[in-house]
């Protein structure tokens, strides 16, 4: 079973490893025009013809750490596949042909800069050909954004079977259309478009003209049109009722899981493909724009400066107090997820004492609620990397602007950690499932939550519809609060409000934009802790089940059992990872369960590691009752997808 589990990377993570240790740009794999018409052939070509490069920035605001970019023609067929820079997000890659099929659509796969996964597509309609030309086009949210509007849908099943699936390709090589749903696009987010403006006059001059592929001043600079992409939030998702796709557009600074434009993409790609090609009837919501910032964004760029000051002291092995008078006063800084100003700056200290240094920042929204006219705290994250740009660790706190102190640390005022994550769930036996369409033992869908704090004593969970007590159940050494009396190992009985019969919650308490409060009274404290938060993302589906992540290698030969377990075990889960690009596993762990104390052993996986854990080997007890395997992976927008592999004796 261990060897059988125990398998070896694949191409694209072999290659992505490659591109993270040399910074290189160096490609791993391998003229036409556009046309309203969808035709798009290659002009035929011959081997003397030269090569076709694309080249652009990835970014999300910050450049995408780690991307790998693919490329399809328009018969679905690869192209290549290279590696961006991990330093500006820079890529280039060289067409296997040199005369492809148009039109060409891009995928580019990494991670943000608080350890998301990220998945973002583009799409070429003609191409520049030459000898050491190359052809400019950018892959980022909005150019993601206008490629589902083409498309009707989310771009990842559309790339992942474009070979097979060639139905929503139709508008693809459309110029008026593309050009429409572009135009669409930059009304959609204007007033985040005005707010770009201001932070660099030379690069966003006349807004309507703003090309989000091909912007030739386009860098992962936190100015210009990188500012207007870092401050947006596009994210997918379902009506829950009719299962129509919609794309959900905000400014990340207002209050977060608040939507502000919800499109219809059935709709959209029905009007792109008018002859008069046109999205706006996609917009379902009374908003037709985003919201503005021009109190923050214009001093986005400005974040810069507190990371490398942070960064030149970490380099000086600086005391933890120096980090506290440089980036924090005690006057401003409150608790961030029970961490006080001291403890930041300790635990800033050690990341210098490592030898490491932050990355870029990731604006991730706004934690003030309620939200008035203006952010006051704005939840930013960095990935701390040592000299090989190795993850060792996500950075999470928040920051405030003046413009006396500029940016500092603000903290979001939580004496406890908590997070809210829309999940679903599936149980399998221990060989797994033979096909990808064999039905789980169970599956169920929830809301999971993890918290933890210093304080004992139980805690009272608010959502709309009800509420809970929560229990100090944590086994020796945790901190964490359950459903039950006790901790069983179980996340499911432990830590999922469920749906359904026996459920604790309904379909509208797992909406974008629930409000949950966390009351910690409870705790005896003087001053008591009741926080809200919003949901920011809907329930994902509970009958994928190619998503539900599963080690390789089970099988009824070979299946998982508690003898194989108990020792310590290595695992890969190489075919769930190439099937699922816009997933990444977050945790692994070992449970023994027992009605007096679970054995738990969880490994906690960081952003860009190997597709492979091992698993420490475990001391059942005597009343051992059996063993599971857990693997929990979430998406970039914090949707979880839980598998329980139950182990045989």
């Amino acid at each position: 079973m261990k060897a059988l589990l125990n398998q070896g990377r694949t191409l694209i993570t072999a290659c992505l490893w490659t591109g993270l240790l040399s910074f290189a740009l160096a490609g791993c794999g391998g003229g036409g025009k556009s046309s309203d018409s969808g035709g798009g052939a290659g002009t035929g070509g011959s081997a003397s013809a030269p090569p076709v490069i694309l080249t652009g920035v990835i970014a999300t605001g910050a450049p995408l750490i780690g991307a790998t970019v693919s490329v399809v023609d328009g018969n679905g067929d690869p192209q290549g596949t290279t590696v961006a820079s991990l330093v500006d997000g820079i890529y280039e890659v060289t067409l296997s042909s040199a005369a492809p099929t148009l039109p060409l659509m891009i995928q580019a796969q990494g991670m943000d800069m608080s350890g998301a996964p990220v998945l973002l597509h583009s799409v070429v309609q003609s191409i520049t050909t030459g000898t050491n030309v190359k052809t400019r086009v950018h892959v980022n949210p909005l150019t993601d954004a206008v490629t589902a509007l083409l498309l009707g849908g989310n771009p990842r099943p559309f790339f992942q079977n474009a070979k097979t699936d060639r139905s929503g390709w139709a508008l693809l090589n459309k110029t008026s259309a593309l050009t429409a749903a572009m135009t669409f696009v930059r009304l959609a987010v204007n007033a985040n478009l005005v707010d770009a403006k201001a932070t660099d006059l030379t690069k966003l001059t006349d807004l309507t003209k703003v090309d989000f592929f091909q912007d030739a001043t386009f860098a992962a600079n936190m100015t210009g049109l990188d500012a207007a992409i870092d401050g947006l939030r596009i994210q997918f998702g379902r009506d829950p009722i009719g299962g129509n796709e919609l794309m959900y557009v905000s400014n990340r600074l207002i209050l977060a899981g608040r939507t502000e434009l919800t499109i219809n993409l059935a709709t959209a790609k029905t009007g792109l493909g008018q002859t008069t090609p046109s999205a706006t009837a996609a917009i379902t919501t009374t908003a037709k724009t985003t919201t503005g910032n021009s109190t923050l964004m214009p001093f986005a760029a400005a974040l810069e400066k507190l990371r490398t000051d942070i960064n030149a002291l970490m380099a000086q092995r600086a005391l933890s107090a120096s980090f506290q008078v440089s980036t924090i006063t005690s006057t401003s800084y409150q608790q961030h997820d029970g961490v006080e100003s001291g403890m930041l700056a300790s635990n800033l200290a050690s990341y210098g004492n490592n030898g490491w240094h932050l990355s870029r920042w990731q604006i991730l929204g706004c934690l003030d609620n309620p939200w008035v006219t203006k952010c006051n705290r704005v939840a930013v994250a960095a990935l701390v990397v040592d000299d090989f740009s190795a993850v060792k660790d996500v950075f999470r706190n928040a920051v405030s602007y003046t413009n006396t102190t500029k940016w500092t640390f603000i903290g979001n005022d939580r004496r406890t950690f908590w997070q809210l994550a829309p999940s679903t769930w599936a149980v399998w036996d221990a060989a797994g499932p033979l096909t990808l369409t064999t039905a789980p033992l169970s599956t169920g869908r929830g809301v999971f939550f993890d918290i933890s704090s210093e304080y004992s004593g139980t805690a009272q969970l608010n959502w709309p519809s009800n509420s809970r007590m929560l229990n100090a159940c944590g086994t020796t050494g945790s901190l964490a609060f359950c459903l039950g009396a006790t901790e069983t190992g179980d996340l499911i009985a432990d830590k999922m409000l469920t749906i359904g019969a026996p459920g604790m919650i309904g379909l509208s308490d797992a909406a974008i934009g629930t409000a949950y409060t966390l009351d910690t009274g409870g705790f005896g404290i003087a001053d008591p802790d009741p926080n809200t938060t919003l949901l920011t993302t809907d329930l994902p589906a509970a009958n994928a089940y190619s998503a539900y992540p599963l080690p390789d290698g089970l099988s009824v030969a070979t299946p998982l059992t508690s003898s194989n377990l108990r020792p310590g075990l290595v695992i890969t889960w190489n075919t769930w990872a190439a099937r699922n690009p816009h997933l990444r596993m977050v945790e692994v762990r070992s449970v023994i369960s027992s009605p007096t104390a679970p054995v738990i052993k969880t490994v906690r996986m960081l952003p860009l590691a190997a597709n492979q854990a091992t698993l420490p080997a475990m001391t059942a007890p005597l009343d051992a009752t059996g063993d599971a395997l857990w693997l929990i992976a979430e998406d970039g927008q914090g949707r979880r997808y839980i598998s329980k592999v139950v182990a045989a004796p």
